[in-house]
């Protein structure tokens, strides 16, 4: 792919971009590295599409330019047979809405007419092979108007965030190779992360290991196994003394980069930067272990139990009962560091528990989040020139009502309604508030 942006570069002026899927295992700022655009493919369906964000908050990091999604479907998508049915009406709308609402700047169906013959006669479009409109293109026409009347607004912002979590390729790569315990599954886990923060109303820039971190005050890294990697250990360990809030997820600092164990250590660094010393690895895929919080509430533990050398009145978690030699000792812990704050998860959390742990986070990093009742998607927007956030793009994708709670008075760009501070949603549905 290099190698062609590099001949291509060399006779045209014409931005180079190359479009991608949303495949776990490929570095995209590696890829991207001397492109122009970013460009990117799904096909997600109501059961999904909040899997799509995930994807959305990382490729707007790669690029200052934002990114475009060069495909989706505006009905279904399929080849010589459909594999999806209708989707729920709004749902059209919302899924193109979504890339532009989170950073991108261009929104583009495939098919725009249905072949005729071959492999993809089945295909969606905008147009059918005769060459009547879809169903759909009410909800298109929206869209287009929408993109009307908020388009000076989109054109001079660009989404801001104060978290962000660490998503590395390399990682992925690792867990496919030694998964620890049999049928982990590294995306699916990382986005019960991402699901949960922007649950708490963190939407977080999704970012790779080689980022600077100093423009935020929350840094998340689920199942980063080798923090080797970019020297990103180095970085989160400045990142934390200077102020910044850590949250270190199971799986993390385990491996060098050869994805080998450490010999003399189980952590690379965690234990010697927190002072607190790691005692058990528990495989507990029946949960057989019980865990409670400080408020002495039951947690249920999946997976896997870290188990560390610190007792009740020091940790957050804490194992209950399940094995004698466990009962009482931490599995999840914070200390603070400098000015900052490490947060260590010993287990996979739920996503519930995940978005109280955010809460914890949120509070300790000094950050003011947008919450809604159903998790829709909020995104604050600031000038392009670093003002201060000037407004938000909502976009509903669960298909339910919802509020989202801005604390502050806002218009709605696309109908013209004045907010003084709660903000309902309809399903699947999309607002762009100007504060």
């Amino acid at each position: 792919v290099h190698m062609q942006s590099d001949i291509i570069h060399r006779y045209s002026k014409a931005p180079v971009g190359t479009d991608v899927m949303p495949v776990p295992d490929i570095s995209y700022e590696r890829m991207f590295a001397p492109m122009d655009v970013v460009m990117f493919n799904h096909y997600n369906t109501p059961d999904d599409l909040e899997d799509v964000a995930f994807w959305f908050d990382h490729l707007r990091t790669l690029r200052e330019r934002p990114f475009w999604n060069t495909e989706t479907a505006v009905n279904w998508n399929g080849s010589v047979a459909i594999n999806q049915s209708i989707k729920p009406e709004g749902f059209s709308r919302a899924n193109t809405w979504l890339p532009v609402a989170m950073g991108g700047e261009a929104s583009m169906y495939w098919l725009w007419r249905t072949h005729w013959a071959g492999h993809e006669l089945m295909h969606g479009a905008l147009l059918d092979t005769c060459g009547k409109p879809a169903h759909t293109i009410g909800e298109v026409r929206q869209t287009a108007a929408d993109f009307d009347k908020a388009g000076s607004f989109l054109k001079e912002t660009k989404p801001v965030t104060d978290a962000a979590i660490c998503y590395s390729p390399l990682a992925s790569s690792m867990s496919a190779a030694e998964p620890i315990v049999e049928g982990f599954d590294y995306m699916q886990n990382i986005r019960r992360f991402h699901h949960a923060a922007v649950e708490a109303g963190l939407d977080p820039d999704v970012i790779d290991p080689v980022k600077d971190l100093s423009g935020y005050k929350l840094v998340v890294t689920p199942m980063l196994m080798t923090l080797e990697e970019a020297k990103i250990g180095e970085k989160l360990a400045d990142f934390v003394r200077n102020g910044g809030v850590w949250v270190v997820g199971p799986f993390t600092d385990i491996r060098d980069m050869a994805g080998a164990k450490y010999k003399d250590r189980h952590f690379g660094m965690l234990e010697a930067f927190t002072g607190v010393e790691w005692l058990y690895g528990i495989p507990d895929r029946e949960n057989r272990l019980a865990l409670q919080n400080v408020a002495e509430h039951e947690l249920p533990d999946e997976t896997w139990v870290d188990v560390y050398d610190i007792d009740r009145e020091s940790a957050d978690v804490t194992v209950r009962s399940g094995y004698s030699t466990l009962e009482g000792k931490g599995v999840c812990y914070t200390r603070q560091i400098g000015k900052g704050y490490v947060i260590v998860l010993g287990t996979f959390l739920s996503r519930e528990n995940l978005v109280r742990v955010y809460e914890k986070a949120e509070e300790l990093a000094g950050i003011q989040p947008v919450r809604s009742e159903n998790g829709t998607i909020a995104v604050r927007r600031a000038a392009r020139s670093a003002g201060e956030i000037c407004g938000l793009t909502l976009v509903e994708i669960h298909d339910k009502e919802d509020t989202v709670h801005t604390g502050r008075a806002s218009t709605d760009l696309l109908t013209g309604e004045q907010f003084t501070g709660d903000v309902p949603m309809a399903p699947y549905g999309v607002r762009v508030l100007k504060f």
